[in-house]
């Protein structure tokens, strides 16, 4: 994803073979364990949020955070900026269409 609103549903790759299910951003890259997440990429800010399933994790040049609360997330603004896992709030919460609309 170089730019936009994306959502994720993971299907059957990713119950089959789940490190080949990757999503790559130039800020960091998420992996998927059986799960849905939405996000949001404006320049190098990475937007993330998990939605329900097993876990996602979020990975850049600073290490890997896993997340498996639904409604927590985290935002990157750069591919050397420190991923950390925090609740996102309830306008956050919206349904991906809505979710990074303004």
């Amino acid at each position: 994803v170089n730019e936009g609103v994306f959502r994720v549903m993971g299907g059957l790759l990713s119950k089959t073979s789940p490190e080949h299910f990757i999503t790559k951003t130039p800020s960091g890259n998420i992996g998927i364990r059986g799960s849905m997440y939405a996000g949001q990429l404006k320049g190098s800010q990475l937007s993330v949020m998990f939605e329900g399933g097993k876990g996602i994790t979020l990975r850049n040049a600073t290490g890997m955070i896993e997340i498996s609360t639904p409604g927590f997330g985290s935002s990157v603004s750069g591919p050397n900026t420190p991923i950390k896992p925090h609740p996102k709030t309830r306008r956050e919460r919206r349904p991906p269409n809505e979710l990074f609309q303004q």
